[in-house]
């Protein structure tokens, strides 16, 4: 783990620069080499380079159909990783290319922000995001990379632009779709309202209780959505009372919880930061911890959920110094005494391996191996 410590020490010292540009230019580059050209690291990087490879000899509809069904993908996904296929010779590239997207999707929507310290707030996300899921679900960081960049261009006043982006999130990954949920309840005229500490409480709870009902309403009516759900319940079964799921639920709870506070307490955000932000943090949450019984769509909007708090924990960095820095390392203690915690699973992208460290030092991949090791220890949690 130690390289990835050491990661999140270059970010934050980075973070320290007074030049801005010098600072964010820097994190880009060194995040795109540590995180875009990684090499067979990850859990699911083998189904994906899998379809690539199937989809670049073979592109048709019916390999495209086969492909999603298969792997329970998006077809629009599928589709467009296949056209990839047809234009660049291995999936690395691919790999390469959504990471640059995220990193400028993220650094767009931290500097729509007013205040914020968009290399400090990746550097936080980054100790969450990197140790939790070992550089996979290649398409939520996609379906984030979009769904940020459009949140940016809302942000900015291009609300056209804006539903545009959300919709390809939503196409490249459907669970987005409740970012969008979050999105639009975050806009309504009762959401300054309903986002204080006990209508937001309230509201996670009866979400909680509704949501399974609702799902299967929506899977009856839509067939796609029924095998997704199928799909997401049989992956959430093994998870509903982990430790550490009780842990992540707690905080993202009481992420939702100060936020509410703050737009309660001011008519106008801190700082000018729009009041649409702190509500679609609360929102998130709130619908976050009413997916307790469907694990893994609750971490997918926790991911969006902790990157829109980073940010705010930058804003918040010049005025409440102390304050931000507690948080932030007691929000690093959390995540690390998360890994303490969870299942084995981490064999599958520790060591880290990089693809120009591989080429330039002649060694082997052991990334073959270590999936193979992780595809035995999940399939242990199943029988």
């Amino acid at each position: 783990m130690l390289v990835y410590f050491s990661f999140i020490a270059v970010l934050l010292l980075f973070s320290a620069l007074k030049g801005r540009k010098v600072g964010s230019f820097l994190a880009i580059l060194v995040s795109f080499f540590f995180v875009g050209l990684r090499y067979e690291t990850g859990f699911d990087w083998p189904v994906y380079k899998g379809i690539f490879e199937s989809l670049g000899e073979n592109y048709s509809w019916e390999s495209i159909l086969f492909q999603s069904l298969i792997r329970s993908h998006e077809v629009t996904f599928v589709a467009f990783l296949g056209s990839i296929a047809q234009v660049l010779p291995s999936y690395e590239y691919v790999q390469a290319i959504f990471t640059l997207f995220f990193l400028l999707s993220f650094f767009r929507l931290a500097n729509a922000i007013p205040g914020s310290r968009p290399v400090l707030a990746l550097a936080v996300f980054f100790s969450f995001y990197l140790t939790s899921i070992g550089f996979s679900t290649v398409r939520q960081t996609l379906a984030i990379s979009l769904f940020n960049w459009g949140l940016a261009s809302y942000l900015r006043g291009g609300r056209w632009s804006a539903y545009v982006f959300m919709t390809l999130a939503a196409m490249s990954q459907i669970s987005s779709l409740l970012y969008f949920a979050g999105f639009l309840v975050s806009r309504s005229s009762m959401s300054r309202r309903l986002f204080r500490p006990i209508p937001y409480s309230f509201f996670s709870l009866m979400f909680m209780l509704s949501f399974p009902f609702l799902i299967e309403l929506i899977a009856m009516a839509v067939p796609f959505v029924e095998s997704k759900i199928a799909f997401y319940r049989g992956l959430s079964f093994s998870s509903y009372f982990g430790i550490m799921t009780t842990g992540m639920l707690i905080l993202v709870y009481l992420i939702g919880l100060m936020t509410a506070h703050l737009l309660m307490r001011r008519s106008n955000a801190p700082d000018g930061l729009p009041n649409e932000l702190l509500c679609l943090i609360s929102a998130l949450s709130a619908i976050a911890v009413g997916s307790f019984f469907f694990s893994v769509l609750r971490e997918r909007i926790s991911y969006e959920v902790l990157l829109l708090f980073s940010i705010f924990l930058s804003t918040r960095f010049v005025k409440s110094r102390i304050t931000v820095a507690a948080a932030i390392i007691g929000f690093g203690l959390i995540v690390q005494t998360r890994l303490y915690f969870q299942d084995p699973f981490d064999l599958a992208f520790v060591p880290y391996q990089n693809g120009v460290a591989l080429w330039l030092t002649g060694s082997e991949s052991t990334g073959e191996a270590r999936s193979q090791l992780y595809l035995d220890i999940f399939s242990e949690q199943f029988r």
